[in-house]
């Protein structure tokens, strides 16, 4: 059996500091039945401070190599089981397997040279061990300086992720309870449409009551003018009737008269007649006392002749003026009869006209004052729905201010936390962009250096090796190679964003493996076939957006290159490897029609 052991430990020491730890441990094992690999790569977790002592800067690598062996196993256990290994290494720690390979290389070509070097190294010892004491000092102090600053940055990143999550709860909470009274005020707005519409719908009704009223009343004025005229006529007929009574009363009293006048006559021929016979009685008389016959005839036939012609005479003149007034009445009867039929059918016609006039009169008051009840109430009916319209917006109006007061302070506290986070964020990108450069520093230093370097610099950088033999299951071998190297680097980034709409650059990832987008509008926005072109370092990239890619109303979705780590179920996959690393990086958000929309600057300078 055979187990190695690598360790590589790098510290720097400046402005900002960084530790970072990687463990790997790799065992065969083989007997005469069979063989058996494992191989497990463990990383510790990294951690990184910001701090600003005055001192330079410092890396201290350590390797911890060992073997173990046993017996040889068969060949196709040996086969099967390294099959196996090596197929779950590849799929977990392709990255790790690098890393141990390029620390094995080095760790060789280290060993190599070491070996030549133990001789040296033992009697160098004593400096060895005094330099190991300082060192270890320095290292505390060092670490006892940045650890402080390293709990308070990360004091402050809790707290600012816990105020950012509370802020946020209650941003989402604000806007559940602003959509809640938009929902409402939505409502209460189709409500209001709806009674404007009853409103539309009622002034309609009532126009065309209105009208009706006003052609009810057209009516109305015209029967009362026919009215004035009917009774005018009627006024008139009753004056011709009046007259013609009249001329009827006097006609009957001129018949009466007559009639007067025929008795009088009568009885005054009759007392003619009796006073002719009573001097007839008395001529006779006379003539009886005449002796004459003669004469007596004489007289008695004048007498008689004198009286016939007296009484024809008399009858002729009675049955002219009895013919003449029977005629005359008659005549003045037939046309009284005839007016007067004529007045009373032009009379009750005249009564028919009106009574029916009066009814029509009385059905359009009676229309009118329903109609005018039914104006009345459809006006109280509309000034209480526009008050209590007008309550419910001014209620919701009030409760909007309110909550856009809260949501305005909690913008700004969460502007404030958002600001203070975005400085940690860069403080964190200034660390890791000093570490990446550190990092190709001292790779450039150590292949530019090589170990004939470390050697002649043993006041700066040293190396130690120890070995010893264990025995089932321990190490066979211990390496341990320190290295420490001192130079001092900073670098400046600065951001800058602009937004033609409502969708903006929120924030692009460091590593090059997500971009944030946000809609601040008040609908959503469907980016289907937008693009997105970064400019990494003089290289293009470009990112045609898939198709759904949508943004909700003042919401954001962050877009992952393909393959990336989802940290939300609602990041969206692009078909692109990587949105590109560098430290000048220009990202820009085109529409289909290749108008930019929005855009994010990047610019980082080092100096050294």
């Amino acid at each position: 059996m055979s187990s190695q052991t690598k360790t590589k430990t790098t510290s720097v020491e400046g402005p900002s500091s960084t530790t970072k730890t990687t463990t790997t441990t790799y065992r065969t094992k083989s007997s005469n039945d069979g063989y058996s690999t494992t191989y497990r790569p463990m990383t510790t977790r990294r951690s990184a401070v910001s701090s600003r002592p005055a001192g330079g800067s410092m890396i201290q690598r350590s390797v911890n190599m060992s073997y173990n062996s046993m017996p040889m196993m068969s060949a196709g256990a040996y086969a099967n089981v390294a099959n196996l290994g090596i197929t779950s290494v590849r799929e977990g720690r392709d990255q790790e397997k690098k890393d141990m390979q390029d620390l094995n290389e080095r760790l060789a070509s280290y060993l190599e040279k070491v070996r030549f070097l133990e001789a040296r190294n033992r009697k160098l010892a004593d400096e060895l061990d005094k330099l190991k004491s300082k060192w270890g000092k320095e290292t505390t102090a060092v670490k006892t300086m940045y650890q402080t600053e390293l709990d308070e940055a990360r004091r402050l990143l809790d707290e600012s992720e816990k105020g950012k999550a509370g802020l946020e709860l209650q941003v989402t909470s604000q806007e559940e309870i602003i959509r809640e009274l938009e929902d409402r005020l939505h409502d209460t707005e189709g409500e209001l449409e709806n009674q404007r519409m009853l409103v539309s719908r009622l002034n309609d009704q009532m126009s065309q009551l209105e009208g009706e009223i006003n052609g009810l009343r057209r009516r109305n004025d015209t029967l009362e003018e026919e009215k004035k005229r009917d009774k005018a006529e009627i006024a008139r007929l009753l004056s011709d009737n009046k007259r013609i009574r009249m001329d009827l009363d006097a006609e009957s009293l001129a018949l009466i008269d007559a009639n007067n006048r025929c008795q009088t006559l009568g009885e005054e021929i009759e007392f003619m007649k009796a006073v002719h016979e009573q001097e007839l009685k008395e001529l006779s008389a006379l003539i009886c006392r005449d002796t004459t016959s003669e004469n007596r005839e004489f007289w008695k036939n004048e007498m008689g002749e004198c009286l016939r012609e007296i009484q024809d005479n008399y009858d002729q003149k009675l049955a002219d003026l009895h013919t003449e007034l029977e005629s005359h009445y008659s005549t003045k009867l037939q046309e009284f009869r005839h007016g007067a039929a004529k007045q009373n059918m032009e009379t009750t016609n005249a009564k028919e006209e009106t009574k029916k006039f009066r009814s029509q009169l009385a059905d359009l008051r009676h229309r009118i004052a329903e109609l005018d009840g039914e104006k009345m109430r459809l006006e109280s009916m509309l000034r209480e729905q526009k008050s209590e319209s007008d309550a419910i917006i001014r209620d919701l109006q009030d409760e909007l201010a309110k909550y856009q007061k809260d949501l305005a302070a909690c913008q700004a506290e969460m502007s404030a936390v958002m600001a203070e986070m975005q400085g940690l964020i860069d403080n964190k990108l200034s660390m890791e962009l000093e570490i990446a450069a550190y990092r190709k520093l001292l790779e450039g230093e150590e292949n530019r250096m090589g170990l004939s370097h470390v050697v002649s610099s043993m006041m700066s950088s040293s190396s130690s090796y120890d070995t010893s033999q264990m025995h089932e299951g321990d190490d066979d071998a211990n390496l341990r190679i320190s290295q420490v190297v001192k130079g001092e680097m900073s670098a400046k980034t600065t951001y800058q964003r602009s937004a033609k709409g409502p969708v903006s650059i929120q924030e692009c990832a460091s590593n090059g493996e997500s971009i944030t987008l946000e809609n601040n509008g008040s609908r959503d926005e469907n980016l289907s076939s937008w693009t997105i072109m970064r400019t990494v370092d003089g290289q293009e990239r470009k990112c045609v957006l898939p198709r759904n890619a949508t943004i909700p109303r003042r919401d954001k979705r962050t877009f992952i290159c393909k393959g990336g780590e989802r940290k939300s179920a609602n990041d969206i996959e692009c078909n692109i490897d990587s949105f590109g690393i560098g430290a000048n990086i220009t990202t820009k958000l085109t529409n289909p029609d290749g108008e930019e929309k929005a855009s994010h600057v990047q610019r980082t300078q080092y100096q050294s």
